[in-house]
């Protein structure tokens, strides 16, 4: 998606913009924000097109920066916000099930100026965060991230790869 707009803010997401992502000719949109208080990162909508001449498409789930700017300079600083984008361009396309289709993903590098268009998977079910998963659940997401880790399997340690966040090292020492 060479030469698009990365929106600041949701406001700056306009029925044209969304337009230019989809491929489609949308005339007008509906937006509500999603996922308050799961992410520290990043803000989230979810965003309903409607079709110039009628009907609508599936939803699609828009992401961008935090609205607080210390979580912004942090995820700069982590290079997080980097990384998400480069997974879902490199990354998400070997694997073939588990994640969402990915309609745009771009950055402004060294700022924390990103923009992810996705599929809204919001017809599956999410787990609660307090109570926990069912077993079934459980079996589920394993097989899941069973496949996500197979198409890595034995390569975790490519030199290609470094730009993946560790769990450990400078970055988290950052802190």
């Amino acid at each position: 998606m060479a030469n698009i707009q990365i929106p600041r803010t949701i406001k700056d997401v306009s029925p044209a913009w969304l337009g230019e992502v989809l491929g489609l000719p949308v005339d007008d949109m509906q937006i509500t924000q999603i996922g308050q208080g799961v992410g520290i990162m990043g803000d989230i909508y979810r965003v309903q097109p409607e079709l110039a001449g009628g009907g609508q498409t599936p939803s699609v789930v828009v992401k961008l920066p935090s609205s607080f700017e210390e979580n912004r300079e942090q995820g700069v600083a982590l290079g997080l916000f980097a990384a998400e984008v480069r997974f879902y361009r490199e990354l998400a396309p070997l694997v073939s099930v588990g994640l969402p289709e990915i309609h745009c993903a771009e950055i402004e590098a060294g700022t924390p100026n990103f923009v992810i268009v996705m599929e809204d998977l919001c017809d599956l079910e999410m787990a609660d965060q307090l109570v926990g998963m069912s077993v079934e659940q459980a079996r589920a997401a394993v097989r899941v991230l069973a496949n996500v880790h197979a198409v890595w399997w034995d390569k975790a340690d490519v030199s290609s790869m470094e730009w993946i966040p560790s769990m450990v090292g400078a970055r988290i020492e950052f802190v």
